[in-house]
């Protein structure tokens, strides 16, 4: 009996016996490759190369890369990349474009793979980043931020190239304030939410469809990055780049928790899998690691007000068109890694990786993430 409640009480805490973790890492065919963002959650593992463009699906099984390009398609980082699935096309890839305010969508279905564009004219659409997708409806909800007009929160809806949008005000962001991260949130009997940060503002905030009103809590401590939301709505964020700390807004409490390392260093970027654990990605005394925060441990509370306002939205017609996507097959040299894992406090530390990159949750066991600086694509199992 003492055994069972204390494997029960070990559950409860998110510290059950994990298996032996190990990497599967892939070396990339350019050696000067940069994968970036990546998207293992929704589907085929997709990400984005900073260094020739592409938008990439790795095939694990076969060990193959599967890249493809297009005249119509850029990488200017920070940006977003999010596979879908599309009732005639399939899979899907949509990505940003900065640079050409557009936002594209990859279709690599059949023996001729398509891009197609969406353009935003109007100057408050400059620079859209952060992006997502709502699995319901194939809307894409994505962020603008170009340093000189007021940031935008829009959804574009691809069928009818309409872009509805919210201009936020100043008493939730200004000019300077970047958006990194983007999550629409599904709402039964609503239209949902859309929860975005605000890093130069060191703030979190939450669009209600249902009234068009922004709420905006203000960070406890350093700016965020990207963020997750788990199926309660509480969102988790890395505390910054370089920072040792995760967070956790509660936005029914307005309550911030914090969980110190004490000694790692992480990158902006974080995951959240099916079990609600996030994962970010960092370094400690120089050695890359991904990181397992267990929200069941007891971090540092704060309650903080929040500010809250009416945003009426507007809408626009975006510019669309489609050509063609260029398709190339490679074999990727594949290696297994044995990983350590330590248990500090609430975080659960893997190590070593190759370098830090961004992060995407497979599943509760299996977690994907770019090793930029070593060219590599790697999958973490435990």
């Amino acid at each position: 009996m003492k055994r069972l409640i204390l494997v029960a009480l070990v559950t409860l805490l998110g510290r059950t016996a994990l298996a032996a973790p190990s990497l599967d890492e892939w070396t990339l065919p350019n050696p000067a490759s940069k994968p970036l963002e990546i998207d293992a959650a929704h589907g085929p593992i997709y990400y984005v190369d900073g260094n020739d463009h592409s938008l990439n699906q790795v095939d694990p099984i076969a060990s193959k890369l599967i890249s493809y390009t297009s005249p119509l398609f850029a990488y200017s980082p920070p940006g977003g990349i999010r596979v879908a699935q599309d009732a005639a096309l399939g899979d899907v890839v949509f990505a940003t474009y900065l640079i050409k305010n557009r936002i594209v969508r990859l279709a690599p279905a059949g023996s001729a793979p398509t891009m197609s564009w969406w353009q935003f004219s109007a100057p408050i659409f400059r620079g859209p980043r952060a992006l997502d997708v709502d699995r319901a409806t194939g809307h894409v909800w994505f962020a603008t931020y170009d340093g000189i007009n007021q940031p935008v929160i829009a959804r574009l809806v691809p069928s009818t190239k309409v872009v509805t949008y919210w201009v936020l005000p100043a008493a939730i962001a200004n000019a300077a304030s970047q958006i990194q991260g983007i999550v629409f949130f599904p709402v039964p009997g609503s239209p949902g939410k859309v929860y975005f940060s605000l890093a130069n503002q060191q703030a979190v905030a939450i669009l209600d469809l249902a009234t068009n009103r922004v709420t905006r809590w203000p960070w406890r401590s350093v700016g965020a990055g990207q963020i997750a939301v788990n199926a309660n709505g509480e969102v988790f964020a890395p505390q910054g780049s370089g920072a040792g700390a995760a967070l956790r807004l509660r936005p029914s409490t307005n309550t911030f928790t914090e969980w110190v390392t004490g000694a790692s260093s992480f990158t902006p970027y974080i995951t959240i899998d099916s079990a609600a654990f996030p994962y970010l990605t960092g370094s400690l005394g120089g050695v890359p690691n991904v990181s397992r925060l267990v929200p069941g441990v007891a971090g540092i509370d704060v309650v903080v007000g929040p500010t809250t306002v009416f945003v009426a939205p507007a809408t626009q017609l975006s510019i669309s068109d489609m050509g063609s996507a260029t398709r190339t097959t490679a074999p990727l040299p594949h290696v297994v890694v044995p990983m350590g894992s330590v248990a500090a406090g609430a975080f659960t530390r893997f190590s070593a990786t190759s370098a830090t990159g961004a992060v995407s949750a497979e599943s509760p066991t299996r977690v994907w993430t770019t090793e930029t600086a070593a060219h590599k694509v790697a999958r973490l199992n435990h």
